[in-house]
């Protein structure tokens, strides 16, 4: 979340621990790892479901986010793009229109062809922590829901796999005709 100003990431920190606390309040056993620093005072109390593990190399995060139920993300392409590799499901929190300094350059737009294709779901920053906490029971809870996103993540990972390897043999092929 450190890509983002202050208070969108002081926003996004306290909707996420809300929603979670929605969660639990309901019986939902829910935790919270985080790799990046919560805003200073955004707890009351020490909160027992929320671990701070720090930033971490490229491989150690990989490790958390593949041994996780669901990955609540902002809009991080890189994190998303390991979440579907990893087939976890994810929701990408993204700006919403109005606060994009470029209209060229939105995040809603480079994530969304992603959501329409159900590799991830899609929520802007102003919907509601209750909102968010509806997505995170799907998403961890509904059987159906986990199952389509993950099916249609192996889709796009192994078409994606596909694709690099017939790039592959394609340059190969051509470098050895070429010689």
């Amino acid at each position: 979340a450190s890509s983002l100003s202050s208070s969108l990431h002081r926003n996004f920190f306290k909707k996420t621990i809300e929603a979670v606390r929605i969660m639990r309040e309901k019986g939902h056993e829910v935790k919270i790892i985080s790799t990046s620093t919560p805003p200073h005072g955004i707890f009351g109390t020490k909160e027992k479901w929320f671990m701070r593990v720090g930033k971490k190399d490229a491989a150690e995060f990989y490790n958390i986010l593949g041994s996780s139920d669901l990955v609540v993300q902002h809009q991080g392409l890189g994190t998303l793009a390991q979440a579907i590799s990893a087939r976890i499901p994810v929701i990408a929190n993204v700006r919403d229109l109005i606060y994009e300094k470029s209209p060229y350059h939105a995040h809603a737009w480079e994530v969304s062809p992603f959501a329409k294709f159900g590799v991830c779901s899609m929520l802007f920053f102003s919907a509601s922590a209750s909102a968010l906490a509806e997505e995170i029971e799907k998403l961890l809870y509904d059987n159906k829901a986990i199952s389509r996103m993950k099916r249609r993540q192996a889709m796009l990972y192994t078409q994606g796999e596909r694709h690099v390897f017939q790039e592959v043999a394609r340059l190969v092929r051509h470098s050895v005709l070429s010689k």
